[in-house]
């Protein structure tokens, strides 16, 4: 069912094994909320199918992406809240530090 979507042969049978993995079997139903997450990724499906068979996920959800891209922030020190504003947060925490007067 994954190769008649256009998802390459070898990573469908891989998605297959972290369903399998997990003793659950794919349904339509699930595939179908993995393609509307997709959508609001803005992702190919075949690349969310690849991202869940090299993470192990069974499922997937566009605020993961998200989610990924704050990891560095929050290891920064930025506050959840704050996230959005990050770079702006970071430089106001250390605006002490930067000496402008080259």
């Amino acid at each position: 069912m994954l190769t008649d979507k256009g998802i390459d042969e070898q990573v469908a049978k891989d998605f297959i094994a972290v369903w399998k993995s997990q003793k659950a079997p794919l349904t339509m139903t699930a595939l179908g909320r993995i393609e509307r997450e997709t959508n609001k990724a803005g992702w190919t499906f075949e690349d969310v199918i690849r991202l869940c068979a090299e993470k192990g996920w069974r499922g997937f959800e566009a605020k993961w992406l998200q989610e990924d891209r704050n990891q560095p922030l929050r290891a920064a020190g930025v506050p959840a809240g704050l996230v959005g504003y990050g770079v702006i947060y970071l430089i106001a925490k250390n605006a002490r530090k930067i000496n402008l007067s080259h």
